[in-house]
């Protein structure tokens, strides 16, 4: 029932502001021959192109409510993975964060879904977004590196380092590019830079007690650029508890609320 609401918000909306605004006009960029980049408003590394290509192909409703689709059959692998039980887990898909993300057309339900999968879908998956998944990604190279040896965790990442090689023959300055892009949109001020301290001693507690739930938390705490919807990667940490995920889902709502009324 709820992925059906979804599905037909997805298609009377008239648009989908992250996904009609910025990524479709990247993805149509990319497959014209184009730049993605030239102001468009796309901040994401150039394999994301590769990925998205496939809805932009549709009509723009249909577009969106592919995307939606997908995006929450990825959520719904990752509350697997993470063992959530039937109630915390409809929480979690119906909290603000993932209704923002869903609504809108962002990429984090991919990230998310490399936190699922091995190293070498993973590390490709997560650096779409570093603010989400910088952290986790370096846990998991630290951590197979530590099981399996460098050898095998450098053949393991020959789909990144492929991935990155090609991006840089392809668009040479796109990091410079976006971060650029960045700067011009704005940072996030929610928690930036007080949460600096609590990211970095969460860094290190991932590292030391080989915890990645602890790397979930490091990666939006330590970059300035955070959308509302990228926080889902730290509430992932409450989805076995029904208790816990009660209290974000209130928490939440009503803080939208407030923020609204003002």
């Amino acid at each position: 029932m709820m992925v059906g609401l979804w599905i037909t918000i997805a298609l009377t909306l008239p648009m989908a502001a992250d996904w009609s605004r910025d990524f479709r006009p990247a993805i149509e960029a990319f497959l014209n021959g184009g730049d993605p980049y030239a102001g468009i408003g796309f901040f994401n590394p150039p394999w994301a192109l590769l990925i998205l290509a496939p809805f932009a192909l549709l009509p723009e409703p249909w577009a969106r409510a592919g995307l939606l689709v997908a995006s929450v059959a990825a959520l719904v692998v990752v509350l697997k993975f993470h063992r959530a039980k039937p109630w915390p887990s409809a929480l979690f898909l119906s909290t603000p964060m993932s209704f923002i993300l869903l609504i809108n057309g962002n990429i984090d339900a991919f990230v998310l879904l490399g936190l699922c999968v091995p190293l070498p879908l993973a590390a490709p998956l997560l650096l779409l977004k570093p603010q989400v998944g910088l952290i986790p990604f370096a846990f998991l190279v630290h951590y197979d590196i530590a099981m399996r040896g460098w050898r095998k965790t450098a053949i393991a990442l020959i789909p990144l380092v492929a991935s990155v090689g090609l991006s840089f023959l392809v668009y040479s300055d796109w990091p410079a590019r976006i971060l650029n892009d960045l700067n011009d949109a704005g940072v996030s001020r929610v928690v930036w830079p007080l949460g600096l301290p609590v990211g970095l001693a969460a860094a290190y507690m991932a590292f030391r007690d080989r915890k990645i739930g602890a790397a979930y938390v490091a990666s939006p705490l330590l970059s300035p650029h955070v959308g509302v919807y990228s926080w889902l990667v730290v509430v992932l940490l409450a989805v076995k508890r029904i208790d816990y995920m009660a209290l974000i889902w209130i928490g939440s709502w009503a803080a939208v609320f407030i923020l609204g009324a003002r």
